[in-house]
């Protein structure tokens, strides 16, 4: 992935453009979490995975040039894998009055 980021056209760049649509999916369209829910019991702790590098790099409320920002520095990352997954949160994610984005 490393070489990936370094080599490949920002338009066909993978990290850059899942960070963008963080950025989008936070700020613009108000989505304060993102859920994980993969499909297979073997990927069963990605989701955790996911939040550790997400939300130790990202989600910070100050910053080194001012004491606090204003806008979102990143979601809220949870989930479970699908065949442990609580039917109250698919529920809530998919008809409750928030918009999560799911991956």
């Amino acid at each position: 992935m490393d070489e990936h980021f370094r080599s490949t056209p920002i338009e066909r760049n993978a990290p850059v453009l899942l960070g963008l649509l963080g950025i989008w999916n936070g700020n613009f369209l108000g989505a304060e979490t993102h859920a994980v829910l993969p499909y297979s019991q073997r990927l069963g702790r990605f989701p955790a995975y996911l939040q550790q590098l997400d939300m130790e790099s990202n989600g910070k409320s100050v910053d080194v040039h001012v004491p606090a920002v204003e806008t979102t520095t990143g979601p809220v990352v949870w989930g479970e894998p699908g065949t442990n997954g609580q039917h109250a949160f698919y529920s809530s994610s998919t008809r409750g009055p928030g918009w999560c984005p799911a991956t």
